[in-house]
């Protein structure tokens, strides 16, 4: 069924960048509560501290460096706006999959576009970028990687043409197909194929919305340093140079290997250096999961390891150049296929009421990583990407993360063995103490938080010489926020 009218927040003005209206509400009245909160809160922060600041603030806008996965089709995605509103996401990458093209493949002139519309309208002041998948699926549930005809290929240029005209300037990335590189979905040898088809995909897409940002299929992290990530880039350098303007990794992971995937997207970007015509593509993260339960062949993750993966890969991305780095998608999803229900592939922000877990239970609500990514979005709504950059630090298992701008902030987190460490970490000159916060939370506390500080561990440390003193465990990031007086 459609979404109902509740879930379409309208906004009047420039949808992509009217930050105050989107909240909740009405919009005029949703603008004026929110224009009359901010001016109460800027005024608090020209008296108090920075960390007071942090703490006391209403969040008036979203976070475009972060955000989650969507899948228009799935049955809990009635749900899912609430839910990406509370937590003040502003990237959404949603899902057009195989099963929406086949719907429209079987007879276009009767497709209905009303979830569409409805899902897309409703997340168009985001940072939103769609996968549409080319995959035909065939008679016996047979599925195939890319139009086999003429009259397939036009098929889905339609297709991908109404969204462009229905939709022209809500979207802002536009990606042809899921992963590139698995070969299940395309195999090396139709590489080429793939380039021909997304630099038609460009004309297609560009022909109405000049703006649109193209984006390759993601590539598993895995890929990177092989020779499919090398043919697929010659093939796009040979057939779709100039006609692609980001690239997508997708990267599933232990909880202890969070922090690995900048060397993932160092890679790339060294890579893509070698290539002409793709030396300058943004890269982007736009599926992001560790694994939630215990999967086949996998260590188990808590709660509390899932939270800290979400902000360790995440400022880790960031710092390394990545434009945006999302995290799971709004509940629990895609279970593993021959393994019993509770063990998922894509970790959720929220349990999912619709699924069993260990032992048979049934959960909902908020799980710990919500409040996390609450928590970083809240960080980084005022950040650009240019703004977030990884220090060298001694010893070498100890990551600092910079983050300047309106607020500056550091973010740290130990990659070593053992319970704790110490660690020695410059503050501004001008700071007479710092904040020192934690990324997982501490206490149950009921959703969404009132104010985004709340759930987590919270000390206050003094500055000697410019330095404070914090302590650190393995594999969970801390945030160092300068105090001002």
């Amino acid at each position: 069924m459609p979404y109902p009218p509740r879930h379409c927040r309208l906004t009047w003005g420039d949808r992509k960048r009217n930050r105050l209206a989107e909240t909740q509400g009405r919009p005029a009245r949703a603008f004026f509560f929110s224009a009359l909160i901010y001016t109460i809160t800027f005024s608090l922060c020209l008296q108090g501290s920075i960390g007071q600041c942090l703490e006391s603030s209403s969040a008036n806008s979203m976070s475009h460096l972060t955000g989650t996965f969507l899948n228009p089709e799935a049955r809990d995605a009635q749900d899912a706006q609430p839910l990406i509103d509370q937590t003040h996401l502003g990237v959404v990458r949603m899902g057009i999959l195989p099963v929406i093209f086949a719907k429209y493949a079987r007879d276009p002139g009767r497709f209905d576009w009303k979830r569409l519309d409805e899902v897309i309208a409703a997340y168009s002041s985001r940072t939103l970028m769609i996968t549409i998948s080319s995959t035909y699926l065939r008679p016996g549930g047979v599925e195939t990687p890319i139009p086999g005809t003429q009259k397939e290929l036009d098929t889905f240029l339609a297709f991908v043409s109404r969204i462009a005209l229905r939709h022209a300037n809500q979207i802002e990335y536009w990606q042809l197909d899921n992963e590139v590189t698995a070969p299940k979905n395309w195999p090396s040898d139709r590489y080429a194929d793939y380039a021909r088809l997304l630099a038609a995909f460009h004309d297609t897409v560009r022909k109405t919305n000049p703006e649109a940002k193209i984006v390759v299929a993601g590539v598993p992290a895995g890929d990177i340093n092989g020779r499919r990530a090398e043919d697929l880039l010659q093939a796009l350098a040979q057939g779709a140079a100039g006609k692609v303007h980001a690239i997508d990794i997708h990267y599933h992971r232990s909880w202890v290997e969070a922090g690995s995937i900048a060397d993932y997207i160092a890679a790339l970007r060294k890579l893509l250096g070698a290539y002409r015509g793709l030396e300058k593509l943004e890269i982007v993260v736009a599926e992001n999961s560790t694994w939630f339960e215990k999967p086949a062949g996998r260590h188990l993750q808590t709660e509390s390891q899932q939270a800290a993966y979400a902000a360790e890969s995440i400022y880790a991305a960031l710092a390394e150049g990545a434009r945006f780095c999302v995290f799971g998608a709004p509940t629990d999803r895609l279970s593993w296929k021959g393994q019993s229900e509770h063990r998922f592939a894509l970790n959720g922000l929220f349990f999912n009421p619709e699924k069993r877990y260990s032992a048979g239970q049934r959960r909902e609500g908020a799980k710990r990583v919500a409040f996390t990514m609450r928590l970083i979005a809240e960080l980084t709504k005022d950040v650009t990407p240019e703004q977030l950059k990884r220090i060298a630090t001694t010893p070498r298992d100890i990551t600092r993360i910079e983050v300047t701008g309106k607020r500056p902030y550091s973010v740290l987190w130990w990659s070593g063995s053992g319970t704790t460490i110490e660690v020695q970490v410059p503050v501004a000159v001008d700071a007479k103490a710092a904040r020192i916060v934690g990324s997982v939370p501490d206490k149950d506390l009921k959703w969404p938080p009132t104010d985004p500080f709340e759930a987590f561990p919270r000390t206050s440390a003094a500055v000697r010489g410019g330095m404070v003193t914090v302590r650190l465990s393995p594999h969970v990031p801390v945030i160092v926020l300068p105090e001002r007086q």
